[in-house]
């Protein structure tokens, strides 16, 4: 899907579809990777549930505007996602 819909040939944690709603509302579809959970659980040592949860958080914070395409922009929606995680 990565490939497909972004143009890049490596494996993604999420991936979020914004649909065109209502004024003020949105609609979003994601597709979140097990595969790459389960690594990542291991890698920084966290649960399978504590990485789908910041996945899913991490592609609401896109429907919202917020982007990672930076090193800066990429921290600032870290530490969004888990404030609210850890909310």
């Amino acid at each position: 899907m990565n490939r497909q819909y972004l143009g890049k040939n490596k494996p993604t944690d999420v991936i979020a579809f914004v649909l065109p709603e209502g004024r003020g509302k949105i609609s979003l579809e994601m597709a979140i990777s097990a595969d790459t959970a389960k690594r990542n659980a291991k890698i920084y040592k966290s649960t399978l549930d504590w990485e789908l949860s910041l996945y899913a958080v991490h592609g609401v914070l896109h429907a919202l505007g917020y982007n990672d395409n930076t090193l800066r922009k990429r921290r600032i929606m870290q530490e969004r996602a888990e404030y609210i995680l850890n909310a």
